[in-house]
């Protein structure tokens, strides 16, 4: 009996052995691993203050500066806008040798907006190396214009009509 209750006591203790080997040395291991995880990602966080501290050092001012000659120098102010499109689509259609045909204009009303923008629909007929000029021209100015569609039509004499949708940003 005596042999029985040391046989035992003997297979409790390789038992508790490996418990300990197959159990806690994994847990010390992953919780190892996560120690590790989390000095990484305190040293990562500090670096971040770092540089959050010296983007607070930069001078917003001059990119406020920036901005603004920016919308001086491509955005009309609201009331020169119908004007400015107009002289803007007449010189583009002349240096590109089509025919304007309409020009409409629409001025958004949403509030709270910090541009404005004068939708344009305009209408030229030419033929295709010039029409191809003439969108390069818009897309290109150096106004802040965005194109939102166009369509080609076939036209008398050999021309097409391009048929342009645009918005010109203003000023409010």
């Amino acid at each position: 009996m005596i042999r029985t209750l040391e046989s035992a006591g003997l297979a409790l203790a390789l038992l508790d052995l490996f418990v300990w080997l197959g159990v806690v040395r994994v847990y010390d291991a992953k919780l190892e691993t996560a120690q590790e995880s989390l000095e990484s990602t305190r040293r990562e966080w500090q670096q971040e203050k770092v540089r959050v501290a010296q983007l607070d050092r930069i001078k917003v001012k001059d990119a406020d500066d920036q901005l603004d000659a920016f919308l001086q120098e491509r955005v009309p102010p609201r009331r020169n806008s119908f004007s400015h499109a107009g002289r803007l689509v007449a010189r583009l259609s002349k240096e590109a040798n089509v025919q304007l045909n309409a020009l409409s204009y629409r001025l958004n009303s949403a509030k709270g907006e910090q541009l404005k923008w004068l939708g344009m629909e305009v209408s030229v007929t030419g033929p295709f190396p010039s029409l191809l000029r003439f969108m390069h021209a818009v897309e290109t100015t150096s106004d802040l214009l965005v194109v939102r569609g166009f369509s080609l039509e076939s036209g008398d004499q050999g021309n097409l009509e391009l048929r342009l949708t645009a918005d010109l940003y203003v000023m409010p």
